[in-house]
């Protein structure tokens, strides 16, 4: 089957896989991966012959906004025609039938038009990760994981993702290609980015922190420390290293050769599983999973964040440059957000205790169990949606 790009504007769109239209009643997909630039025209067209009724998916790893308009036709042929279902932002589907009793071999052709603007505030997209649970590198639609755990953003805005049970830390770079980018870990979790470029990652089954160089070097952590599950860590423009050491129920600082951990023993400030951990300005923020609520370490000092909201194993944390606070949840399957100037706290996105793996604005999108969140330039968050075993990006 030919499929021809016919682009207007400066559009980059490549062809990834091509359907099989020979067969009965078949559902196929397609999928164009395209950098659409802000407010551009955008058309797209293909071909191809038919002889049996059949279904072809077409899905945009980038959106066109608002809905475009698709048009299809038969041509030279008086015995099959063709039907648009199901047009959104993120694709469509192109029907064929075949009314003769005998089937003919017939041409048909398809068109896609629209803009390509700035969508709306928190919409959400999948990013990577529509295949299913699985471990294929490759362009970011057709690529898989399995139990992606933590993400974290690049200084080019590059992705990192440790991905659980593959037991590899792997990168979604700026066209959307996923590939491996370290092996050897053991259920790697959080993961963190440092100065030039160094990951650290919170490599759970093994009970160490490494560090991955930018040469693709791994190193452990030289700590006194005998960490037990850690889930998360972080890392501040010093280069302390902070650990959410999850079984041990204690958050750790290493500053080199010195490790200052803060373990309240009980009481309403000791913590309880502790998943999620990142810094901002001097400050620790921690979601405390198993006690369903965030903690802030300042000056030494632990206290609670208090907001009024019932929160379902919060998991993943991130702060932006002015102070708010984006928090994941992983059994709500919704991010919410604490305005700090509003002193308010709002769900950004998700339906609150339903999960599923849906595109769209805000509270129309669905999420199934994520974990980490990460922000980049106050713009934009990236979710490990876990249990869809997928990355979502939300436009701040």
């Amino acid at each position: 089957m030919n499929r021809t790009p016919m682009a207007s504007g400066t559009s980059d769109l490549i062809l990834v896989s091509k359907p099989s239209m020979n067969t009965d009643d078949t559902s196929t997909s397609v999928t164009m991966e395209g950098m659409y630039p802000s407010s551009s025209s955008i058309t797209y067209g293909g071909s191809g012959t038919t002889d049996e009724s059949a279904v072809t998916s077409i899905h945009f790893s980038h959106t066109f906004y608002p809905v475009p308009t698709v048009t299809a036709s038969v041509t030279g042929s008086s015995v099959g025609f063709i039907v648009i279902e199901s047009i959104t932002l993120t694709g469509f589907k192109v029907r064929t039938y075949d009314k003769s009793f005998v089937p003919t071999p017939f041409p048909f052709t398809w068109i896609v038009s629209g803009t390509s603007s700035p969508v709306p505030s928190n919409y959400v997209k999948t990013h990577a990760g529509l295949s299913g649970v699985g471990y294929n590198d490759g362009l970011s639609l057709t690529a898989s994981f399995s139990t992606p755990y933590g993400v974290a953003f690049g200084p080019t805005g590059n992705i990192f993702v440790s991905d659980m049970y593959n037991n590899v830390i792997r990168m979604i770079d700026a066209n959307g290609v996923v590939t491996t980018y370290a092996k050897g870990f053991n259920r790697p979790a959080g993961i963190a980015v440092g100065k030039n470029g160094i990951l650290y990652v919170a490599d759970s089954g093994n009970n160490k922190i490494c560090k991955i160089d930018v040469l693709g070097n791994i190193s452990n952590i030289i700590t006194n420390i005998e960490f037990n599950d850690p889930r998360g860590v972080a890392v501040d423009s010093h280069g302390v290293v902070y650990v959410a050491d999850t079984g041990n129920n204690t958050i750790h600082a290493i500053n080199g050769d010195i490790t200052t951990s803060y373990l309240p023993k009980s009481g309403a400030l000791a913590f309880n599983c502790p998943i999620g951990i990142t810094v901002s300005n001097d400050t620790i923020y921690i979601a405390d999973t198993g006690n369903d609520c965030i903690r802030i370490i300042k000056d030494g000092i632990i206290s609670t964040i208090v907001t009024g909201a019932k929160f379902a194993h919060p998991t993943g944390i991130a702060v932006d440059t002015i102070g708010n606070i984006y928090i994941s949840e992983f059994s709500n399957h919704i991010i919410r957000k604490i305005d700090i100037v509003a002193n308010s706290i709002t769900r950004l996105i998700g339906t609150h205790g339903i999960n599923g793996a849906v595109d769209g604005v805000g509270r129309n999108s669905m999420l199934n169990g994520p974990v980490a969140i990460s922000i980049h330039k106050d713009t934009m968050l990236a979710i490990a949606d876990t249990e869809n075993h997928s990355i979502r990006l939300i436009k701040l």
